[in-house]
């Protein structure tokens, strides 16, 4: 049992320590990430009932100790109940905590600026609300809400930036929207999460998120 217990301390003391190693970046993400971490210590608790007793009955039970079966069981009422009622359980809470998180993510709030992302084989541009553009760089302030406009120009592909909570298809002829706030100036990574030909490897851009006031616009390359 102190074995058992040890055990588990370590895997929570190394999940937290990966969520820490992962932070997030933004509001979208970081509501992923609170319902991600709470699916998977629902799945910890899970797996340690399961292998817990699968362990227990391998050493209860071996060939050393019961040679022979000393009884034959053919149902059990009460625990087909509690196998069935405590799985649906988890997955009530896990709907109830996920619906939240859903709404916020797809809820923007008022967006500061709009900014339309297109997709082309293989770059992306980012066209700012006064007509400007940027290729494979996008540029906004921190704490800034930006309405994004996603799009392509030829095959399907996918604007992801994994810190941000963003993943969202760059389809031809239609538009889908998405929104980005960054909680803190830096550099984000962009890939192309839809395979879309020979060079899809390559087709990467940065998120540049600078300080507020450094800049006389919330958008766009610096001057």
């Amino acid at each position: 049992m102190r074995r058992a217990l040890v055990l588990l301390a370590s895997l929570l003391v190394g999940m937290s320590l990966l969520g820490t190693a992962s932070a997030a970046s933004g509001p979208v993400e970081r509501e992923i990430q609170g319902l991600f971490w709470a699916i998977t210590g629902f799945a910890v608790l899970v797996a340690i009932i399961v292998y817990g007793a699968m362990f227990w009955f391998l050493i209860r039970y071996r060939r050393s100790v019961a040679p022979e079966p000393t009884s034959q069981m053919e149902g059990n009422r009460r625990l087909e109940v509690i196998w069935t009622v405590f799985p649906s359980v988890i997955v009530a809470l896990i709907t109830l905590m996920s619906v939240p998180v859903l709404h916020y993510t797809d809820t923007a709030p008022v967006p500061d600026t709009r900014i339309t992302v297109m997709g082309q084989q293989f770059y992306w541009n980012f066209t700012y609300e006064d007509g400007t553009y940027t290729i494979n760089e996008l540029w906004i302030q921190e704490d800034v809400v930006a309405h994004l406009v996603v799009s392509s120009m030829d095959v399907i592909h996918s604007f992801a930036v994994p810190e941000l909570g963003i993943k969202i298809d760059a389809v031809p002829h239609r538009n889908n929207t998405w929104w980005l706030q960054a909680d803190e100036p830096g550099d984000y990574l962009t890939q192309c999460a839809e395979f879309c030909g020979v060079g899809h490897y390559g087709m990467r851009a940065t998120v540049r998120v600078f300080p507020a006031g450094s800049q006389p616009r919330i958008y766009g390359p610096p001057p």
